[in-house]
């Protein structure tokens, strides 16, 4: 963009921020190479991710910087790790970032990047309005992405829930097949074996598995069309 147009991007402080950001990543791949407790490190890297944020959108133009979206992907994050009251948290720490810094650009107690072109300056009301909007849509996304994340937390609990319900009856079916002396099959319509009991095993005179083997070929009647059955 730089090459094919007028514009002066910064290309060195976001070289410089980008290597900061890989160098961050690093530090968290040691934390877990270490066994961080997980909550500790999620604190931490979305601290990092707000401080890389802010500072992009500092060398970027600030108030006209097009980047303050990005700590959406944080609040998102947070609510997925640590629910509402860490997304609301992400939120707010997002908030008082974007409103100090805007602040400060707009009574000069943070000189702007000297190759951020000049823009009209907000008045007070509209610098308010602007940081009020934005704070309002930080907390919007706080609360919809914790209600969904709330709602998937549930569902997989749910999920969790019959997957053990099916284990212990399933484990309750084995232990009356293993105990019962008749033999018993059980097929697929394809006409797999999917379980079989020792008694069957016995009868049928079978070594190894049953189970994953034809039952045309383990059961061969004269006169009897499985084909039809199944």
């Amino acid at each position: 963009m730089q090459a094919t147009t007028d514009e002066i991007l910064p290309i060195g402080p976001l070289a410089r921020l980008a290597g900061l950001s890989y160098l961050l990543s690093l530090v968290w791949i040691a934390l877990w190479l270490v066994r961080c407790p997980p909550g500790l490190h999620g604190a931490l890297q979305i601290t990092g991710d707000l401080f890389i944020i802010s500072t992009l959108i500092y060398i970027t133009g600030g108030l006209s910087s097009p980047f303050p979206f990005l700590f959406l992907i944080s609040v998102g994050l947070a609510a997925l790790m640590f629910g509402l009251r860490g997304a609301l948290t992400v939120a707010g720490a997002a908030f008082v970032l974007y409103g100090a810094m805007a602040e400060a650009m707009a009574f000069n107690l943070l000189p702007p990047p000297s190759y951020v072109p000049t823009t009209p300056t907000l008045g007070p009301s509209g610098l308010a309005f602007q940081i009020f909007v934005t704070g309002t849509g930080f907390g919007l996304v706080a609360l919809l992405t914790s209600y969904l994340a709330h709602s998937l937390q549930r569902a997989e609990a749910r999920l969790e829930g019959e997957r053990a319900a099916t284990a212990r009856l399933f484990a309750l079916s084995a232990d009356v097949l293993r105990s019962v002396e008749s033999g018993v099959l059980a097929a697929d319509t394809e006409g797999r074996v999917v379980l079989a009991n020792s008694a069957a095993r016995s009868i049928l005179r079978a070594f190894g598995p049953l189970e994953g083997r034809n039952i045309t070929e383990l059961l061969p009647m004269e006169g009897f069309d499985w084909t039809r059955v199944l």
